[in-house]
């Protein structure tokens, strides 16, 4: 108060008539400058309540317009589906009439006839997922059952409409419409019918409602995560469709992939990701439907402030938010401030003028008054001694230089025979090469000869098994036959790997392979092995393994096994152990070493040098006389191959420990190894009775081949189920006979006369009316790049001899597309080897069959105990079922205490 008064006081140092100018200014300025004030505060907040009102009125118009679009597409969709023409094409897709796919496909055009510009394809999906018909043609056969909008209108038979979503075709950004069609007599859901709009009907509709809430106003539509759907008016003068598909502000890293996931953003970054708005973002994502006004920038360049509101759509998770720039939406009240300034001005000018002139005329009256025998030691036998004197030193030298000599003489001698052994040694390793090397080339070449008789010996104890014999002592004895034969080729096989190696013929195939998974399949087999036997297994490794590995699995399985087979079977007490470890890791090689440890019988010093030879038996005498004596032999050789060698240590009576290091490519297109239960066969999960025809028409098949019991095989096999067999010797003569009789499938060998089974290929993918044909390639060779050749050459399947028969029914049945029939056969009790269970009555198999399965359950083969199932009669189905539960897991164990049960 005290410096107001002061103020006031120095108000005495002017002149009178300043003083009396200056009070009556501040009384005519300061009520004007009040209301002024006032008038303007008032004024602006009514424009902002007015501006956001529009706004929230625009944004809730576009919404709304958003989810009529939405709503029609649905119900437009919806009444199509009640369409009986949808229904009965659904039930008969693989079968329909010309005259019905016509008639849907109508429907489909009239429905994609109310929207030329936008809407892409209008298609019907069957409950698989897929694309039976479709306007656009190439989508026709897609698979889209991975698709959201199938998947959810699927599951809850409503009307859906998908996210915007990128095509991994063209990469553009798509809507999806679906519902479910249903059969009306059964009320289930039989298809799906979708439609298929661009994104870009959005950026028009977008478009379509701009200056809603006055000039210069306009929506942005952004989805749950503040991505960019469409834009309306830019401020920069770009195209407002350039801001399309740009985050408002830097997205997390996992955000990106998440939406790339789910097809929700391009496949390949665009070069502006997003726009640098974080207030506009947070206020987005964070956004209070009671709250719906914000204000932010659009532009860091222009910083223009922008107010705006946010409405839902009620159907999707999308946001519109609608902007006007403050600028343009406060101009009333800056036209209306302007306006009370000039008021201000020229009221200020004339209190002046009026207060000036009375100024001057109350002061009128006062107005006058303001970084040598070393060298003979070290080799050098030329070195003489000095012989300077004749006593007794002299003649040690003498008697030196003589040894000296003498040395050199008798090194001399022996070098010289040494090179006359080394020759001869030499000369009588060729022979034996060439005479080892002729004889694997011979058995190596004649792998097709070996083959073929068991391919009769197998074939036609098969045959035999599917006719009702009299006996039981004939069944085994069928039974017997069958298993020797299974036995021999087995033998058959090692052999021809041996000869396959030394005759420089075994191919490795190396793959990309799971290296932990594939090792732990290996300790799971020999761990049943070892608990068998009563001894430990043990599985370490001390340093981390890498992921994935280049190799040729199946030979790398073939070695270990054989290496820690041999070890279980010579250690009775104790444990085996397999280590792997990491020798040397970088970024594109790993160096591993392998060690199979065991504290078994040990191997005598005499025996190791035989170890690694062909059909030799080391260890205890009781023991050699089981297997061939090739397991190590092969597996030396096999490692040879792959660029190392096995290396033994071994102390008798105490253990052995047999190694081997390889140096394999690190890779990370690996495939998860699974060693269950692979259900490509389809005779593997037949629990049914005998297969007996088939239904439907007659099928014929052509056999070829130029030995006659092949043929007979195949055809006694399939003949008495139906089919109609023609024969052909040769290629030439199965071309013609396939012309002549157009049979429904060809089944033919590879090695042949006048024309191969290549060359016999190679003519029918040619000829215009014959390519269609498919043709099974049977063959006895068991190289896999023969295998492979006649698949690329364009064989549809390969059949191996000998023929197994269920693979021969599964091939013609895939290829044909067969319905087996099966024996109906009563259950009767007079089967001496069968017993049910007091505790469920469950039927059980024969002892024998028990046996036989616990045998192969013991080699850890779970492809082979489905196959064996797969062989019982229909009445064991329910005792089948538990086996094959634990097959499908590997539990070799479980399902070896279950059999052992029934066999005590």
């Amino acid at each position: 108060m005290k410096a107001i008064f002061r103020s006031f006081h120095s108000l005495n140092d002017y002149s009178l008539r300043h003083q009396l100018l200056g009070v009556f200014c501040l009384i005519t300025l300061i009520p004007l400058t009040g209301f002024a004030w006032w008038n303007y505060r008032v004024t602006r907040s009514a424009l902002i309540q007015s501006a956001n009102q529009s706004l929230d009125a625009a944004a809730s118009q576009t919404a709304k317009s958003l989810d009529a679009f939405v709503k029609i597409n649905l119900t437009s969709l919806v009444i199509a589906t009640q369409q009986e023409t949808f229904v009965n094409y659904l039930k008969t897709s693989s079968s329909a009439s010309p005259a019905l796919k016509k008639q849907a496909l109508n429907i489909l055009n009239t429905l994609m006839a109310k929207d030329k510009v936008f809407l892409i394809s209008v298609a019907l999906l069957d409950i698989n997922g897929q694309n039976l018909l479709d306007t656009y043609s190439p989508q026709v056969g897609q698979d889209e059952s991975n698709r959201d909008y199938f998947q959810v209108a699927l599951e809850t038979g409503e009307p859906f409409v998908s996210n915007v979503e990128f095509s991994q075709l063209d990469g553009q950004p798509y809507l999806y419409f679906s519902h479910s069609v249903r059969d009306r007599q059964t009320g289930e859901v039989i298809g799906v019918l979708r439609s298929q709009y661009s994104a870009t009907r959005l950026q028009f509709l977008i478009l379509e409602h701009e200056n809603l809430a006055g000039s210069l106003s306009f929506p942005i539509l952004l989805d749950d995560h503040n991505l960019r759907l469409a834009q309306g008016y830019r401020d920069d003068g770009g195209l407002p469709e350039e801001l399309r598909f740009q985050f408002l502000a830097p997205p997390e890293w996992e955000t990106i992939q998440e939406l790339q996931a789910m097809y929700r953003f391009p496949p390949s970054l665009p070069t502006d990701l997003a726009t640098q708005l974080t207030q506009f973002d947070e206020f987005a994502a964070n956004f209070n439907p009671d709250r719906p006004y914000f204000t932010t920038i659009l532009s860091q360049e222009k910083n223009i402030e922008y107010a705006g509101a946010i409405a839902l759509s009620q159907i999707q998770s999308w946001k519109v938010a609608y902007l006007r720039p403050k600028s343009v939406l406060l101009q009333p009240i800056n036209i209306q401030t302007r306006n009370n300034r000039l008021f201000a001005l020229g009221t200020t000018l004339a209190a002046l003028g009026v207060g000036f002139g009375m100024a001057n005329v109350i002061t009128s009256p006062i107005r006058r008054l303001t970084a040598i025998s070393r060298q003979i030691a070290d080799g050098n036998l030329s070195a003489c001694a000095d012989i300077t004197s004749r006593n007794e030193i002299g003649e040690l030298a003498r008697t030196f230089n003589t040894m000296t000599a003498q040395l050199r003489c008798s090194i001399d001698t022996l070098e010289q025979q040494v090179r006359q052994r080394t020759v001869e040694l030499q000369v009588a390793k060729d022979e034996a090469d060439s005479a080892n090397h002729a004889k694997s080339e011979f058995l190596a070449n004649i792998s097709h000869e070996l083959r073929t008789p068991l391919n009769g010996i197998l074939g036609y104890a098969q045959i035999l098994s599917y006719t009702e014999l009299p006996t039981q002592k004939q069944r085994d004895g069928i039974h017997i036959i069958h298993q020797s034969g299974t036995h021999l080729l087995s033998l058959i096989n090692d052999i021809l790997d041996l000869s396959k190696i030394e005759a420089r013929k075994l191919e490795l195939v190396p793959k990309p392979v799971h290296l932990p998974s594939f090792l732990q399949s290996v300790v799971e087999i020999c761990q049943v092995r070892a608990e068998v036997k009563g001894i430990d297994f043990i599985y370490q490794t001390n340093s981390p393994l890498p992921e994935g590995v280049s190799i040729d699995d199946k030979r790398l399985r073939q070695i270990l096994l054989n290496l820690l087979s041999n070890s279980i079977k010579f250690t009775d007490r104790g444990s085996v152990t397999l280590s792997v470890d990491v020798v040397d890791l970088s970024e594109t090689q790993a160096t591993l070493i392998f060690k199979v440890i065991d504290t078994g019988v040990g191997i005598a010093p005499e025996d190791m040098a035989k170890l690694f030879e062909a059909f030799e038996h080391v260890g205890d005498a009781q023991k050699q006389g089981e297997g061939t004596g090739l397991g190590l032999p092969i597996s030396q050789r096999i490692v040879h191959l792959m660029g190392g060698e096995i290396e033994v240590k071994s102390e008798l009576g105490e253990g052995s420990e047999f190694s081997f290091i390889l140096e394999l490519p690190v890779v990370d297109n690996w495939v998860q190894q699974h060693q269950g239960i692979e259900g490509s066969d389809n005779a593997r999960y037949h629990w049914r009775n005998r297969i007996i025809g088939y239904e439907g028409e007659t099928r014929s098949i052509l056999i070829i081949d130029d030995r006659w019991e092949n043929r007979a095989v195949v055809s006694n096999l399939l003949e008495p189920l139906g089919f109609e067999t023609i024969e052909a010797e040769n290629g030439e003569e199965g071309l013609k006979l396939l012309r002549e009789k157009q049979p429904d499938l060809v089944i033919t060998d590879l090695a042949m006369p006048v024309m191969d089974g290549f060359e016999l290929i190679k003519h029918i993918r040619a000829a215009e009316d014959l390519h269609h044909y498919q043709i099974v390639v049977s063959s006895a060779s068991v190289a896999q790049v023969d295998q492979q050749n006649a698949l690329d050459g364009g064989g549809d399947r390969f059949l191996a001899k000998p023929v197994d028969a269920n693979t021969l029914f599964a091939i013609v049945s895939e290829c044909l597309d067969l319905q087996w029939l099966y024996e109906e056969r009563e259950e009767t009790q007079s089967d001496e080897n069968e017993e049910r269970t007091q505790e469920d009555d469950m039927l059980v198999p024969p002892v024998e069959d028990l046996k036989d399965l616990l045998m192969i359950v013991h080699r850890a083969d779970t492809n082979e105990i489905c196959h064996k199932i797969g062989t019982w009669d229909s009445r064991y189905q329910e005792f089948a079922v538990p086996i094959l539960a634990l097959a499908e897991e590997f539990k070799i164990e479980e399902i070896e205490e279950f059999l052992q049960q029934y066999l005590d």
